[in-house]
């Protein structure tokens, strides 16, 4: 892509204007059957290893399904296209949830598992459909694999590098054997430390007498675990230490059901809870229709903050990833059906949906990325290069989907936005351009502004101090690396700007 069609000039709108998306790289991975992904892990190289599963026999798979489906690992090259990718399972179906990288020989593959024959030798005790865990050498080689659960049924939810180098995975569980030996109930959320030659450190089931589940785990700062998921008819919220000891649990709802799908602690030491939520009521107050996309604030002992419903008439639904940005920004992805309240830009049917909020929850951008027919995102985030990165499935072949084999596929899209707002405290704000950046921008400044402009790489540490002497005034790029940074002081605001090779 050429350097001119990189640049973009930035204008102060507001944020009901649609974002200027600008993909980099947009990949369909499957075959004619029904393909999907769930996770990535970044190479050096600015590569990808994307997770998932597969129905498939052709197309992108390069290795035969056992069963109904495998789990599917597909190594990508920055273009998004495929290195080489292998399958893993047995005589029935198999799909995985996450992958971790643990070196630069060994990795973790963690999903669920209803074979009779895979992983081989421990399926003794255990059901139908449990969890595993899978470790594989950088070729693809096997090293080892396990089940998890216990004797009746297990859904797969969410894994982590825990600080000290080990592994937890985050589950439903209807069992009460083997590493499920702990329930309180017909369902409880299960957490499982392992080591990585697939060794149980510890397993604890957290509920009670009723129906409890996780549907996804981060860590805090300090070790502690948090989960989110539903208990009963609300969204979910668990803190627990590093032993899996719970410090406490929070439950947020409605007259409806309600379920939480993700959580992070914020940079603040606040925690971030997203989910759906049908109820009216309750943390429901201003549902705009159907299920909303609800997000809940919370300080470190769960008492709420503030919180909010975001969609429009039609549905929303499912946010399985939040991160925090440098600038104290937060990234939500979901799934949306709407085409007017908080949405913008839906390119038809189920589209997957991102809003950009600020730390108290106001929207500063919105927008959609999909086709005609439906899609899901499942996990995102910032690739090496600064630039976002999802990973989902999509039915569509068309709008900003192209190359679908067949039925559902892995899509895969790294893409940037060139930010129309522009952070304002007090009417104080400024404008930079071209955006996209090569060897300079130009700043120019609002009448009132600080002495000093800083400049932030992506964890946030300031790199440079540029003295304001004029306005505008030209700010050199050449002594900083490729990447995305952000400018400004917390007067003004930080305004992301993209420097080109």
């Amino acid at each position: 892509m050429s350097k001119n069609l990189l640049i973009a000039i930035l204008v102060l709108i507001s944020f009901q204007s649609l974002a200027q998306i600008q993909v980099l790289h947009s990949k369909c991975l499957g075959g004619g059957n029904l393909d999907g992904g769930t996770g990535f892990c970044f190479l050096p190289g600015n590569e990808y290893i994307i997770c998932g599963s597969t129905a498939s026999g052709d197309g992108d798979v390069q290795t035969a399904v056992s069963g109904s489906s495998d789990a599917w690992i597909i190594w990508l090259d920055s273009t998004l296209t495929v290195k080489r990718s292998y399958t893993y399972g047995g005589m029935g179906g198999e799909g995985s949830q996450a992958i971790l990288q643990f070196g630069p020989n060994l990795f973790i593959i963690y999903g669920l598992t209803n074979s009779y024959d895979w992983p081989s030798g421990s399926t003794a005790g255990y059901a139908d459909l449990d969890l595993f865990l899978l470790a594989t050498d950088s070729m693809g080689t096997e090293l080892w694999s396990r089940r998890l659960g216990g004797g009746d049924f297990e859904y797969a939810a969410r894994m982590i590098k825990s600080r000290d180098g080990n592994i937890i995975v985050a589950a439903r569980t209807e069992s009460t054997n083997h590493e499920a030996s702990g329930s309180h109930g017909h369902t409880d959320g299960l957490l499982i430390k392992v080591d990585l030659s697939g060794q149980i450190i510890w397993s604890e089931c957290i509920g009670d007498i009723g129906d409890q589940y996780f549907n996804n785990i981060s860590e805090s700062v300090n070790g502690d675990l948090l989960m989110a998921g539903r208990s009963g008819s609300d969204m979910w919220l668990v803190r627990c230490d590093s032993s899996g000891n719970v410090k406490w649990q929070r439950t947020f709802g409605g007259s409806f059901i309600d379920e939480a799908y993700s959580v992070i602690e914020l940079s603040s030491g606040n925690l971030l809870l997203a989910g759906e939520v049908e109820s009216v009521d309750g943390i429901g107050s201003g549902n705009h229709g159907s299920l909303d996309l609800a997000i809940v604030c919370t300080d470190s002992s769960g008492s709420v903050q503030w919180s909010r419903c975001y969609g429009g008439s039609g549905l929303e639904a499912r946010c399985f990833s939040i991160f925090e940005l440098p600038n104290d920004d937060v990234l939500v992805a979901s799934v949306t059906l709407s085409t007017d309240g908080d949405v913008l830009g839906n390119n038809g049917y189920a589209d997957n949906w991102f809003l950009r909020l600020d730390t108290g929850g106001n929207i500063q951008d919105s927008y959609c990325l999909g086709g005609s027919n439906e899609e899901q995102v499942y996990a995102q985030g910032t690739d090496l290069m600064g630039n976002y990165f999802m990973v989902g499935l999509s039915y569509s072949n068309n709008g900003m989907v192209s190359g679908n084999h067949g039925l559902s596929d892995v899509w895969v899209v790294s893409y940037t936005t060139l930010q129309s707002k522009i952070d304002e405290l007090g009417g104080r704000s400024f404008t930079l351009y071209p955006n996209p950046g090569n060897d300079h921008v130009v700043i120019n400044l609002s009448e009132k502004t600080p002495q000093d402009l800083y400049v932030k790489d992506l964890t946030g540490r300031v790199i440079k101090c540029l003295l304001v002497l004029e306005n505008p005034m030209n700010c050199r790029l050449e002594d900083m690396g490729p990447g995305i940074y952000f400018i400004g002081s917390p007067e003004v605001g930080y305004q992301r700007y993209v420097k080109v090779e």
